[in-house]
């Protein structure tokens, strides 16, 4: 069920804060506070915005987005498509050209035979990627020379050029540097990775701050922003004191956007709107007893306004009426994503349909069993926890108990194998 909308009105996630005027500290420097720290700096062991964000810096894509989010050719020379022969009349097969002189930045040359490998690392059950998603879709993956790679599909599947070794999956990998490993969970590299982006690892402070430099080997350039440093700073108050005194450069938190309004204040900082391909969600599982019921489900969304806890939550950064665009980046249709009406009573009608009675205490119970929910949200995101208080009210209502539990940023995401509760 979609709660939030495409982050239509956030800057770059709220990254798109920077500061004007003097700065407090070393000129050739962008810094850079942010609340996630990375799990890894492997893209293919972190997920979403944290993913894309290394991935952006330290690696390279076949495809990525240019500043008007127009798909673009990275280290594939131009985007595949019928009208160029990049993709087969049949959707099956997809055929990339790499542009020439690319190297990672330990300099050995980048080759279409990294990219078969990359996909087939994905693929590889032994490495704990966080998705395999579009690669699935792919049964085998050649490099007839090392500019050419051809990818031969199951069928034709429209957004593979978007998630296939480009931002809405993972960047090419280094096979040279990670085919010795029978696996890459737990190597060196994922601190200090090889890669082929515009920036190279200097050092990995855990719980502190990554600093990089620019790559010398950067197939479009070396950048003129010689360094950078990524400061991991778990409270957003303390995040937008240093953008006040100087000591940070940009503010990027893709949940904290409730915080927008307070950014937007802070002198000699500027904010900018874009357009994101991302959606919040209130996600139910399916497999769960007390969720398994469509009626229920139906209902539980039916008893909150969505809207109005958008608009108060996010205070001007986003818009629910946006949210079906942030589902796909390859295609969008308003008629495809009706909003879930706020109707309370039609959900206390659903409810008793589906056997859940209320008691004398308000609370609905069915077999012995109350109407107990656990609602999970990430810590110390001011938006994400006035919408989770908002929806445990508005439940109470119609007869359902919400608990809501917090997790720290990295717990909240972590695989289900170190008992994260997203993927778990």
């Amino acid at each position: 069920m979609k709660a939030a909308g495409a982050l239509a009105l956030a800057a770059v996630l709220l990254a798109g804060c920077a500061r004007a005027g003097t700065r407090a500290h070393d000129s050739q420097t962008l810094t850079i506070v942010q609340q996630r720290e990375p799990l890894s700096l492997n893209p293919a062991m972190d997920n979403g915005t944290s993913s894309t964000q290394w991935g952006l810096l330290l690696f390279s894509y076949l495809v990525k987005f240019d500043d008007r989010d127009r798909l673009v050719g990275d280290v594939a020379a131009q985007v595949p498509s019928l009208a160029n022969g990049g993709i087969s009349k049949d959707g099956r097969t997809i055929t990339y050209h790499l542009r020439a002189g690319v190297r990672f930045s330990d300099g050995v040359p980048l080759t279409a035979r990294d990219c078969v490998w990359s996909i087939r690392a994905i693929q590889n059950p032994a490495n704990d990627v966080q998705s395999r998603y579009g690669y699935d879709r792919v049964v085998a993956a050649d490099a007839p020379d090392d500019r050419t790679l051809v990818l031969h599909l199951k069928a034709p599947f429209a957004p593979l050029t978007t998630i296939v070794l480009a931002p809405q999956g993972f960047p090419i990998l280094p096979a040279h540097v990670l085919s010795k490993y029978p696996n890459f969970n737990d190597v060196a590299f994922n601190g200090a990775p090889v890669g082929s982006g515009p920036y190279v690892v200097r050092s990995w402070n855990r719980g502190d701050r990554v600093e990089l430099r620019a790559n010398p080997y950067y197939f479009r350039g070396k950048p003129k922003i010689d360094r950078m440093v990524v400061r991991f700073v778990a409270d957003s108050t303390t995040a937008i004191d240093q953008l006040r005194t100087g000591e940070a450069d940009g503010f990027f938190n893709d949940q904290d956007l409730g915080n927008y309004p307070i950014l937007r204040a802070v002198p000699g900082v500027r904010t900018t709107g874009r357009p994101m391909n991302a959606v919040g969600a209130l996600i139910f599982n399916t497999r769960d007893p007390l969720t398994a019921d469509t009626r229920v489900r139906h209902a539980l969304a039916q008893g909150f306004d969505i809207a109005t806890t958008v608009a108060k939550a996010y205070r001007g950064a986003l818009d629910a009426k946006q949210a079906g665009r942030g589902l796909f980046i390859w295609a969008y249709d308003p008629a495809a994503y009706p909003d879930v009406a706020y109707d309370p009573a039609r959900a206390a009608r659903l409810l008793d349909a589906a056997g859940w009675v209320r008691g004398s205490d308000g609370v609905r119970r069915k077999g012995g069993r109350s109407l107990d929910l656990l609602l999970i949200v990430q810590a110390a995101t001011p938006g994400d926890a006035v919408v989770a208080n908002v929806i445990a009210k508005a439940e109470e209502a119609i007869g359902a108990r919400v608990e809501i539990k917090a997790f720290s940023a990295n717990q909240f995401v972590a695989p289900a194998s170190l008992g994260g509760p997203v993927y778990g």
